[in-house]
């Protein structure tokens, strides 16, 4: 999760940064959507661990409770971003893709690593 997380803050500066070039208002959305995206992964990553760790009996209603309050913090950050500081929404959306951005790059990265492996193993067999 670690390197998944600093793949998403990469992808945020990036993106950010190529946004500048369409404008201020691009820049905030692409930067306030990557943000957000990347805070919603993380509070998402800790109820997961939470809901799912071990317990006798039953689930707690407050990790119940905090999967409902990330909606909430969701949606009163979205109202912010686009309402009151009159970010791109296009930008927002490309800020939310974050995430996406930083699979892709996991991806590359296993693929390379499972090409240098057969490629290792090949010559060895040879």
């Amino acid at each position: 999760m670690a390197r998944f997380r600093r793949h998403a803050w990469w992808a945020t500066a990036i993106f950010s940064l190529l946004g500048f070039i369409y404008g201020f208002r691009f820049f905030l959305g692409v930067l306030s959507g990557g943000l957000l995206a990347i805070a919603n992964l993380d509070i998402l990553a800790r109820l997961v661990k939470k809901l799912t760790a071990e317990r006798p009996g039953r689930v707690s209603w407050l990790g119940l409770f905090g999967v409902l309050f990330r909606y909430i913090l969701l949606s009163i950050a979205l109202f912010v971003i686009i309402s009151v500081w009159h970010a791109n929404v296009v930008g927002l959306a490309l800020g939310f893709s974050v995430p996406v951005a930083a699979v892709f790059v996991e991806c590359g990265m296993y693929a390379r690593r499972a090409y240098r492996e057969s490629k290792s193993e090949r010559k060895e067999g040879q």
